[in-house]
């Protein structure tokens, strides 16, 4: 349903006295798309918008948006783009020119929303789903993308984030029935 550039809201502000007039002014605001009859949710995607908020203004601008839901954008190092997660494979969406392109992650492709770029911007960590666990485990590989390299023997292992030095990931495990936090090289080796 096309609305025009002006659309106008029905909305009121009474103050309930009669020496009382009250003033609500809005900006800044979108009218968003509600879901096609016959929603179910859990079932039917609600699709996703990536925006950018700039925090000295309060200005919202949508620079991209889908049917289908992505999640977890983020920022690369430079500024220059943001990466996001959409159906287990992982996307770097440029700033510059709204480009989207995937990136190869092999044979790793049951991504979830736990990826995280290295401190110096060369690395991604990212953690997938391994169908003989049948659990998530960890990989690192380069952010230009190939084949992933193995970092958790056991699942399920969810990462959090890189050491500042590059020389550890640390992630959240199950482990003997409970959920602790550990760290493991960043290269591989001993796992919680």
């Amino acid at each position: 349903l096309p609305l025009g550039d002006t659309v106008y809201v029905g909305l009121s502000v009474c103050s309930h006295e009669d020496d009382v007039v009250e003033r609500a002014v809005f900006g800044n605001v979108r009218v968003v798309e509600t879901v096609l009859p016959g929603f179910v949710r859990g079932r039917d995607p609600l699709g996703s918008m990536l925006e950018l908020l700039d925090i000295e203004s309060g200005q919202r601008q949508v620079i991209y948006g889908a049917p289908e839901i992505f999640e977890a954008p983020n920022w690369t190092v430079d500024g220059s783009a943001l990466i996001f997660n959409r159906g287990g494979l992982l996307y770097r969406f440029d700033l510059a020119s709204g480009d989207i392109a995937q990136i190869n992650t092999g044979a790793v492709t049951q991504n979830n929303n736990d990826h995280v770029l290295s401190f110096d911007g060369r690395m991604l960590a990212i953690s997938s789903r391994d169908d003989t666990l049948k659990a998530s485990v960890i990989y690192t590989v380069p952010i230009t993308g190939g084949e992933p390299k193995r970092i958790t023997a056991h699942g399920p292992s969810y990462l959090h984030g890189w050491s500042p030095d590059g020389r550890h990931l640390v992630y959240t495990a199950m482990r003997n029935g409970d959920f602790d936090i550990y760290r493991i090289a960043a290269d591989g080796g001993a796992d919680g």
